[in-house]
Formats: C-alpha cells, sequence, structure tokens
C-alpha cells in the first residue's frame, strides 16, 4: 500500500481513499438516475409526454438519446406555434415522430428546419400534424431507449452503481477494523 501523510501529521492510505472515491462516484450515478427518474416522472404524471431523440438532426443543442418532454398542443386553422419552437409531429404522410424547429410559417402551414440540416425540411408540415411543443429536453436520459437492451441497461447501471457502492463499504469496513 503506498502511505501518503495527512494534515495533521497521521498517515493514511491509498487503499483507504479510492474505496471513498468509488463509493462517491456510485453514489453520483445514482443520484443522477433518481433526479432524471423523478424529473420525467412527475412531467408524465402532469400531462407531458416523452420522446427520444435517434437522429443528429437537431445537433449540436440537442443530441441522439437526449429525451424530450412536451406538451400536447394541437393546432388549428389560425392557431400557429411561434416561428423558433422546438416542435413534434408527425412527418408529412407518415405517423412518424419528428422534432424539428419551427423555422416560418407559410400559407398556414409550418416550415421546420433541424438545427444542424442546411436547409428547410422538404415539406411544409400541417398545423394539424403537431402532436405538441417541446418544453424540457434531458440530455442523455433516452440513451438506454436506443440500446438493443432497452431500459434493461438502466437498470444494469443502477445495479452496478449499488454493487460498486456495497463492495467499496465492504472495503472500507475491512480497512477500519485493520
Amino acid at each position: 500500500m503506498i502511505d501518503t501523510p495527512t494534515p495533521a501529521g497521521g498517515r493514511t492510505t491509498f487503499g483507504t481513499v479510492l474505496p471513498v472515491m468509488a463509493l462517491a462516484v456510485c453514489a453520483g450515478v445514482l443520484a443522477a438516475l433518481v433526479t432524471v427518474s423523478v424529473l420525467v416522472t412527475t412531467r408524465v404524471a402532469l400531462g407531458d409526454e416523452a420522446t427520444v431523440i435517434t437522429s443528429g438532426s437537431m445537433a449540436p443543442r440537442v443530441n441522439t438519446g437526449d429525451l424530450l418532454l412536451y406538451t400536447p398542443r394541437s393546432y388549428g386553422p389560425g392557431d400557429v406555434p411561434p416561428v423558433g419552437a422546438l416542435l413534434v409531429f408527425h412527418r408529412p404522410g407518415s405517423e412518424e415522430l419528428v422534432s424539428h424547429r419551427a423555422v416560418a410559417i407559410e400559407n398556414g402551414e409550418i416550415r421546420t428546419r433541424g438545427d444542424a440540416n442546411p436547409t428547410m425540411d422538404s415539406a411544409p408540415v400541417p398545423v394539424s400534424s403537431v402532436v405538441g411543443q417541446v418544453e424540457m429536453v434531458v440530455p442523455y436520459a433516452g440513451l438506454a431507449s436506443l440500446h438493443p437492451l432497452g431500459g434493461v441497461a438502466v437498470g444494469l447501471a443502477a445495479a452496478a452503481s449499488l454493487g460498486g457502492a456495497w463492495i467499496s463499504l465492504l472495503l472500507l469496513r475491512e480497512r477500519r477494523a485493520a
């Protein structure tokens, strides 16, 4: 083991510091998972919907794997979303959901564009195709859903963090008993 001096003149070992650092990292991962889970669950319970970005067309502000929380909203004739709003809509002629920014309103239809795209989307979006306006972007929160294991990946991350915390606590207890 590596002995290092402490400010009080005593000695501590690297073997004691490492489990403490591991415990702090595991606790941080668990805290992040719990915080995101509570945030998303609360917003969805209050009526928001969620979707995950699956392409890089909105980078760098919104990235692949980011979770979008949007307020369901329908628009009708004469009622259009503001230019600049990040919208969730059905791609014209499809049921596929797309999240792009409104960049113009022309003849009662919305022209959209991904932030990373140099030009507007080829087809205008009828206001009736809009399903909501994004209220919050939670970075990386949807990455697990893009993984082949889906939600199992989140469970594995939580289990690994709990296991790491448990091992760190056991190592600390062993060091103190010695």
